[in-house]
């Protein structure tokens, strides 16, 4: 971290410059649906961004839980849930293998 005080010459300007190593980037390992039995897992992957290959993101199973629960609904099902897990791939580094459990209580 590199600090400097009175920027530039002025008085009061601080600068503050910070170095971040990231690191590797984690990916999705591998997606697997649970407890669909009205549509085949081909029509829900189409509404989702976790797939194999993709950087993983929180936000994105976030988002693709509500897809999913929004399909449904759609569908006629008011009363599905959908939960979603995230675990290390085995024998990967850097990967996840989300699985999203969906009951579909209809």
């Amino acid at each position: 971290m590199q600090v400097q005080d009175d920027y530039k010459g002025e008085p009061g300007c601080l600068y503050v410059e910070l170095a971040i190593d990231e690191g590797p980037q984690t990916l999705v390992g591998s997606t697997r649906l649970e407890g669909n039995h009205t549509f085949n897992d081909e029509q829900i992957t189409t509404l989702m961004s976790t797939i194999e290959g993709q950087p993983y993101s929180e936000y994105n199973v976030a988002n693709d839980r509500q897809s999913i629960v929004n399909y449904y609904y759609d569908h006629g099902f008011p009363n599905v849930s959908v939960e979603s897990e995230a675990q290390p791939s085995p024998g990967k580094t850097s990967q996840q293998d989300v699985t999203f459990k969906i009951n579909e209580r209809n």
